[in-house]
């Protein structure tokens, strides 16, 4: 490890009170802890996230020589997880919460730039962990940011294709490639590649065995969803019609889950979504190398001013009904519009 890398629950207080505030990185991972398949433990999305922190650190103190870079551990909370037996889940408002206590007390301390790296990918967790950091940017005056999701999007969608080939220096094969565009997955190809290369003796070789599977979708919740967008099609607001489709796509995937889970919905019980059985070593490498760089990037970016901390965020933060006050936000509005409304009869 890099000599100017520090492990923080291995400090004491002078080497925390010295650091230049001005010159000192804190990286937190905050994950989950949550059934991934028969092959992967449950501390994956943990390991992912602190493997993030790792190689970031890593990277970052390589290219800063003069900054100090501290190393949280891991904080274990997560929302939306497969509800299997040994996951352990939290609400949105605990996990924003949590983070938002991090922040304050370091920020409260003179530190002004802190990463949170997260390795998992409920639809609620990211814009939980993205809400605490923006809160703490706008209302401390500090940069914390948490651009793990931001950065990990193309490895699900296929855009990374080209960028994994150079590195490894090869061509990908056709279930490669399949199995790292799918749009997103749980205990596939990328969490069992990136622990084959980071705990490897975690990883059953069941995962050899382990083809293509996804849960059970509600078809007709999908179908709702293409109805409800097509007027925004006509009117040309194709990125409003856009959010809704992947609002009702996702609902329709999840409660698949929830129904495969508790009612039996599906012929078996699904406990991972992707192909493992395409994951290698060869890949994790290539994969950790590429994803430190990239989140070494954004981190470069929003420390030197050429990106804001507000524009570090994920695709579900731009998904209203994803952010921890939505529902209690929408529950004001309709009983002041009540309120209102009741007034104006009474007039």
């Amino acid at each position: 490890m890099n000599s100017n890398i520090l492990k923080a629950e291995e400090m004491r207080y002078p080497q925390m009170r010295d650091l230049n505030r001005d010159k000192t990185l804190l990286i937190l991972p905050v994950s989950s802890l949550e059934v991934h398949g028969h092959h992967l433990p449950m501390g994956m999305d943990t390991f992912f996230a602190t493997l993030q922190a790792e190689d970031l650190a890593e990277a970052f103190a390589e290219a800063h020589p003069d900054w100090a870079v501290v190393l949280y551990p891991p904080l274990t909370l997560g929302t939306d997880e497969l509800p299997l037996a040994g996951s352990v889940s939290a609400t949105p408002r605990v996990v924003r919460d949590a983070v938002m206590g991090f922040g304050n007390s370091l920020v409260g301390h003179g530190f002004k730039y802190i990463v949170v790296t997260n390795g998992h990918g409920g639809p609620r967790q990211p814009p939980a962990i993205e809400e605490a950091c923006h809160r703490i940017s706008v209302k401390r005056r500090s940069v914390m940011i948490a651009p793990s999701m931001r950065v990990l999007y193309s490895y699900v969608t296929g855009d990374a294709i080209p960028r994994i080939e150079a590195e490894i220096g090869r061509p990908l094969t056709d279930i490669e490639k399949s199995a790292l565009s799918t749009g997103g997955e749980h205990a596939a190809v990328l969490e069992t590649s990136l622990l084959l290369a980071y705990r490897p003796e975690l990883v059953s070789d069941v995962y050899k065995q382990c083809p293509y599977d996804t849960p059970p979708r509600v078809p007709s919740i999908g179908r709702i969803g293409r109805v409800l967008s097509a007027p925004f099609k006509v009117l040309g607001l194709a990125n409003v019609a856009e959010k809704v489709n992947l609002i009702f796509d996702g609902l329709a995937g999840n409660i698949g889950w929830w129904m495969n889970t508790h009612r039996g919905y599906g012929d078996h019980v699904v406990t991972y979504m992707g192909n493992p059985s395409a994951a290698s070593s060869e890949l994790g490498m290539a994969l950790r190398k590429l994803i430190a760089r990239d989140l070494l990037e954004e981190v470069e970016a929003v420390i030197s001013g050429r990106r804001l901390p507000s524009e570090v965020h994920s695709i579900f933060w731009t998904i209203p009904v994803a952010r921890t006050d939505f529902f209690r936000n929408l529950g004001i509005a309709i009983g002041a519009l009540i309120v209102i409304v009741g007034m104006l009869l009474l007039l």
